[in-house]
């Protein structure tokens, strides 16, 4: 019997767009060497998702099957399709991606060639016409607009300093999840958390001494959604990355600071001197962005510790 790669995509109002992934992996160019399943959980879709999935499951060969989670949070969603997924290898993506045509078959080549437990691939995005110039040239510095993981052509393993994968282009052992346990049904979208659920899980498997493999020729590629430049949406993202790496510093104990009402002091630093240096970036779009970032995700640490403390 042909090894199983079971692919999970966790979804919430994107029909269009899934179509768009579900058809990229049912064109896939396959070795022979292994089948695979497409496990799409819907996290209480309003939208043409379930009718979408139902009526391409004609085409999809038996590979093509639809779960429901109506419990809220992509966490709680991916766990479901982890729980009914039967592949030795799981694998991970986004419902708003471009598949690369040789993606499976790059996954299953990266688990035969390299002794690993698990292994992530690039994410490249992709930018609309209308993508301003200061966006495309810094797309690392565009963290909660551009989507991008890219660290160049050559495979690697993976240690403590590496940046962590993320969750739009990783697979796993399906061993992983019993030794590890599943996603954080605490952290992500769908929770006040909002983020955090791909960090605070790979930061598990490394406890756990697991083998992971950066394997560049696994790519997926991401449009950028320009809609995320205004500001109300930049502020809200970074505060909730300001509550998670809050969240994290609590849990771990790592927070033995002086502080004023609850809040460390260093945050209180950052965010007085980052209010005064937007007085004076305006006219220069990224380091105004780059200020707004750190002013947002520390006002987000602040609520945090304020929420710790009351709590």
């Amino acid at each position: 019997m042909k090894p199983l790669i079971s692919v999970i995509i966790a979804t919430y109002n994107r029909s269009i767009c899934l179509e768009r992934v579900i058809n990229d992996l049912l064109n896939q160019q396959l070795s022979g060497t292994f089948d695979y399943e497409m496990i799409i959980v819907d996290n209480g879709s309003t939208d043409n998702t379930e009718n979408m999935v139902k009526n391409l499951k004609e085409q999809a060969s038996g590979r093509l099957i639809y779960c429901k989670q109506l419990a809220p949070g992509k966490s709680n969603a991916l766990n479901m399709g982890i729980t009914q997924s039967k592949g030795e290898i799981i694998a991970f993506t986004d419902d708003d991606v471009m598949v690369e045509k040789n993606w499976l078959s790059s996954i299953a080549e990266c688990f035969n060639k390299y002794p690993c437990d698990g292994i992530a691939g690039k994410v490249l995005p992709v930018f609309p016409d209308k993508t301003p110039q200061w966006v495309r040239q810094n797309p690392v510095q565009m963290a909660g607009v551009v989507v991008i993981y890219d660290h160049g052509d050559t495979a690697c393993q993976a240690d403590k300093t590496t940046e962590r994968f993320i969750g739009s282009n990783w697979a796993f052992k399906s061993s992983v999840f019993k030794d590890c346990g599943l996603f954080s049904t605490d952290l992500g979208p769908g929770t006040p958390m909002v983020v955090g659920e791909d960090e605070e899980f790979y930061s598990r498997l490394f406890l756990k001494n697991k083998v992971l493999y950066y394997c560049p020729q696994v790519i997926i590629r991401h449009p950028v959604d320009l809609n995320r430049l205004s500001w109300a949406k930049m502020a809200k993202w970074h505060m909730a990355l300001g509550r998670y790496l809050a969240y994290n510093q609590i849990q771990q104990g790592n927070n033995n600071f002086i502080c004023y009402g609850g809040i460390p002091r260093y945050i209180i630093k950052i965010i007085v001197m980052s209010s005064l240096k937007l007085l004076v970036q305006f006219p220069d779009r990224l380091k105004f962005w780059n200020t707004n970032r750190e002013l947002f995700c520390s006002i987000g640490m602040a609520q945090q510790y304020r929420k710790a403390k009351n709590a």
